[in-house]
């Protein structure tokens, strides 16, 4: 079974064509009542069995219709599962693995009432039949598994695996941007929520960036505690460093303390770009640890974060993901509603976004405050009624907390908000075409909290070139 929006809206066509049914089942009852009872007067009106026809009759030709539509809608939302899940487990491997198995398995319900509910499952409840393909709720397994990663079954044996593949350059490896990106704004917002087989690619390929310990880390409950934990070290001040391992003793086990460390000294070798992909990977298997874990690993890197005395931008980041996207685990009651569906509500909370996107931009000791104000402007004037909301003079200050609020209450817009909010912070990071690897991990940070992933920015003329020689 599914849970949030796809249980409401599977409840909701259960509900639909039930009273659609009902109407059929009505009638049927009426057409059985033989006799000469009549409606109306007695030699005159319509007798019963007939009007029970007609009930039929249109329940019928109602209830055909939702059952195409429900399954329609049914397999549509099948394949964009599949593509969610590739999409944030960057694995299609995995998922064409999961539906071989199926295949071997025998998903038919036997029960009268299994077309009602056949959409709620994962696999085909019903049994083959020649109409099949109209009225099927899921589709092919052989079609989600083309579609995921454009593979057959055939083929799937001789895929190449991660170590055989062959490495791209690291300029390629850009996770977000390159440092003169050649990406626009409209790009950034066009692949929110999309992949393709290059974006699979690129990730196996970073993959097989990583070294063989952490590579075996991310899928191990300590080890990605403790590379999440080895993320929040300071690897530059070996005295705050040093202060943050007495902390973190005092609250861990001293076999994890010991496989941090371990684990610290080969991310800090890393290229930052790769630190993000690393939080993702390691997410999966923290995922599995009960609510009470997930809420103290949660507090262990906030803990080690304060033990630095000051919060830097990558350490709000890491904190700013992980408690996101372990907040599904921490409390899986709770779902995101939308309470803002006009700019004007969350005007404030815009501003003071692109501000601080305007300011890391330009943090560099030769920029000046015009460039932030008219990278901060820039922005500004890309959200929706921006000529008739109050603009301040000089781009708003704030601290990691005012910014950690102004987020959240971003999250509770509409969707078109949000998209109209990417748009902007984008064209914010992009407006000069140098982009620092700080901009870029605050930008997927806030796509991310706010529900539209980024995938990976590749680079177009490597795209374009890889395109001709396959020609």
């Amino acid at each position: 079974m599914r849970i949030a929006g796809d249980m409401r809206l599977n409840l909701r066509l259960v509900g639909l064509l039930h009273g659609i049914l009902f109407i059929y089942l009505t009638g049927e009852l009426l057409w059985r009542i033989r006799g000469d009872f009549r409606l109306g007067k007695e030699d005159k009106g319509l007798p019963l069995w007939a009007f029970g026809l007609a009930l039929m009759a249109i329940g019928g030709i109602g209830l055909l219709c939702g059952r195409l539509i429900k399954a329609a809608v049914s397999r549509q939302r099948e394949f964009l599962a599949d593509a969610s899940a590739v999409q944030f487990t960057r694995n299609p491997n995995g998922l064409t693995g999961v539906f071989q198995k199926l295949q071997q398995m025998d998903s038919r319900l036997i029960s009268p009432a299994a077309e009602a509910a056949s959409h709620m499952f994962f696999g085909n409840a019903l049994n083959p039949s020649f109409w099949e393909n109209m009225f099927s709720t899921h589709p092919p397994l052989t079609e989600r598994i083309r579609r995921v990663g454009d593979l057959n079954v055939s083929n799937l044996a001789a895929m190449p695996s991660r170590n055989q593949m062959r490495s791209p350059s690291q300029e390629s490896l850009t996770m977000g941007f390159a440092g003169g990106s050649s990406a626009t704004p409209e790009q950034v917002v066009n692949q929110v929520g999309s992949v393709t087989p290059e974006h699979f690619s690129h990730a196996q390929a970073l993959l097989s960036q990583l070294p063989e310990s952490l590579g075996l880390g991310v899928r191990e409950q300590q080890s990605a505690m403790a590379i999440a934990f080895a993320l929040a070290l300071d690897s530059e001040n070996i005295e705050i460093q040093k202060r943050q391992i007495a902390w973190l003793r005092e609250v861990q086990p001293p076999e994890l303390v010991d496989k941090t460390l371990e684990l610290s000294s080969e991310i800090s070798q890393l290229d930052p770009k790769i630190r993000l992909p690393l939080v993702d990977l390691a997410v999966p298997i923290l995922r599995q640890n009960s609510a009470k874990e997930c809420q103290r690993l949660c507090k262990c890197v906030h803990g080690l974060v304060v033990a630095t005395g000051s919060l830097s931008l990558w350490s709000f980041v890491l904190q700013l993901i992980l408690w996101h996207r372990l907040q599904p685990s921490i409390n899986s009651t709770s779902t995101t509603t939308v309470e803002f569906t006009s700019i004007e509500q969350i005007w404030p909370d815009c501003l003071l976004v692109l501000s601080v996107i305007a300011r890391v931009g330009h943090s560099q000791p030769d920029a000046c405050t015009e460039d932030i104000a008219y990278a901060f402007r820039s922005g500004v004037f890309r959200l929706p009624k921006a000529g008739e909301q109050e603009k301040p003079d000089t781009p708003p200050t704030c601290n990691f907390t005012e910014l950690k609020k102004s987020i959240e209450r971003l999250r509770l817009a509409s969707p078109k908000l949000k998209q109209a909010i990417v748009d902007a912070c984008a064209h914010t990071v992009l407006l000069d075409n140098k982009v620092t690897q700080s901009e870029a991990d605050l930008l997927r940070a806030i796509a991310m909290t706010l529900d539209c992933p980024i995938p990976p920015f590749l680079n177009p003329q490597r795209s374009v070139s890889k395109q001709k020689q396959s020609s």
